[in-house]
């Protein structure tokens, strides 16, 4: 019988899988981490080719979130729900920043 965690589950550490992309085997396994401020970092293993937008759902389930409401971004620009691992040049362990949303503003009306 297969021990590891269900697909989506939190695991151990809190990694998450998450499924998708090509099914080659010859392709990497990549962990990467979504942080943001004030909550618990979650880590996903995923493969080098599963577009993100699927990673940024499941966190958004995991935590709770309204997922159309945070920004998300890797080295300061904004993460694409067709962002891959591969598109992006991420490493083992790189993390991926969610920013609440931006709220109010200022009108002269």
């Amino acid at each position: 019988m297969d021990n590891s965690p269900a697909i989506g589950s939190p695991a151990t550490d809190n990694i998450v899988k998450v499924e998708g992309g090509s099914n080659n085997d010859a392709v990497k396994m990549i962990t990467i981490k979504i942080e943001k401020q004030n909550t618990k970092t979650v880590a996903f293993k995923i493969k080098r080719n599963v577009h993100l937008g699927k990673v940024l759902i499941r966190y958004c389930e995991h935590m709770g979130f309204t997922e159309n409401v945070y920004k998300f971004q890797y080295l300061g620009k904004q993460v694409k729900d067709t962002d891959t691992p591969d598109s992006l040049d991420m490493e083992d362990d790189d993390v991926i920043d969610c920013w609440d949303p931006l709220l109010g503003g200022f009108s002269n009306a």
